[in-house]
């Protein structure tokens, strides 16, 4: 198997596999080793995607392919972004918005990664991606927009945060009920 083939069982290349196993090691050989850092995989998605829904922010930091890499959107029209909202994976949110990414992208629900962050009940990635500008008032095909989506035992503090006037952050993840995560 080549270095940018797809596999025919799993339909992902080895940079692929790589990334979402966070195997940084094996990441930067391929990539040293001309793999293509943008080519897709299942639906669309690329080794960015994999490694932000698996929280590998080192992996993201190896890759260093600027805001394009992590602005590359899914079939489905999903994003780096949005996967590490939906799971909770804070640092590597921090890397996508210290790389001046879309964070207003929208699915093809016209979800953003606001909205999964606020779907999570992650109230720290919820202040972070407002503070970093993500639009609080886009709505989704629903015609919610973040504010409508915050429920549950956070939604004071979920409230507060797309206020943008948290004081304490510190919540962690506890995924809401009718929410779809990535």
């Amino acid at each position: 198997m080549g270095i940018n083939d797809h596999d025919t069982f799993t339909g992902l290349a080895p940079l692929h596999k790589a990334a979402a196993d966070g195997d940084l090691e094996k990441v930067i050989a391929l990539l040293d080793d001309g793999a293509d850092g943008n080519i897709r995989a299942n639906a669309g998605k690329t080794a960015a995607m994999f490694a932000a829904s698996g929280g590998h922010v080192d992996v993201l930091k190896a890759m260093q392919r600027g805001p394009s890499l992590l602005d590359l959107t899914a079939e489905d029209g999903g994003t780096p972004a949005m996967s590490a909202a939906a799971h909770g994976f804070g640092d590597v949110l921090q890397l996508i918005i210290d790389k001046k990414c879309n964070l207003n992208a929208q699915d093809e629900d016209g979800w953003t990664a606001l909205m999964y962050a606020v779907c999570a009940g992650n109230v720290e990635n919820v202040a972070r991606l407002v503070a970093a500008g993500a639009d609080v008032k886009i709505k989704n095909k629903d015609g919610d927009d973040a504010k409508k989506l915050a429920t549950g035992k956070n939604k004071d503090k979920l409230l507060a945060a797309l206020r943008g006037k948290l004081d304490s952050i510190g919540e962690g993840k506890g995924g809401k009920k009718g929410c779809v995560i990535m």
